[in-house]
């Protein structure tokens, strides 16, 4: 298998540990939402939640650099930095930086238990996720078309 093969498999692969990553939290956030916002039962939650949150980075962390290594390679190397790939990089970058400003500022503060009401802000990080992942692949899946980069890629491939 050529290398820029590999990099396509290594950049989906990172990229769907970053999604899936992105969904389990969401299951795993539903699964709780009683438990934290209970005062007798909150605390064990709290700490397994905690506990969550440290792994899943690590895990989001490597996926995510995998993400934009292996993007930045295959751009250099085989397609070339059109619009697309300017785009496709963006949202990347936006979807991080998002996401480390909306968990610095309205989740980090978040002390368990917790009312209904503030508990939402974890829907809301991740309904923030869910939409520019949901771009990310539009722009990943149409955008192509709309900058003539189908012709890069084939030219890419021996």
């Amino acid at each position: 298998m050529d290398i820029y093969r590999w990099l396509v498999l290594v950049h989906v692969v990172c990229f769907a540990i970053w999604f899936g990553s992105v969904v389990v939290s969401w299951l795993l956030i539903r699964a709780l939402e009683e438990r934290l916002t209970d005062a007798q039962r909150a605390e064990p939650f709290a700490a397994l939640l905690r506990h969550y949150i440290r792994l899943e980075t690590r895990v989001v962390d490597v996926a995510f650099v995998g993400v934009v290594v292996t993007g930045v390679a295959m751009a250099q190397f085989f397609v070339g930095w059109s619009p697309w790939v300017v785009g496709k990089l963006v949202l990347y970058l936006v979807q991080f930086g998002v996401t480390l400003w909306y968990l610095l500022v309205h989740l980090r503060p978040l002390c368990y238990p917790c009312t209904a009401r503030e508990y939402r802000r974890w829907y809301e990080l991740l309904t923030l996720s869910f939409v520019v992942f949901g771009l990310s692949l539009v722009w990943t899946y149409f955008g192509r078309g709309w900058f003539g980069v189908e012709q890069l890629v084939d030219l890419a491939r021996p």
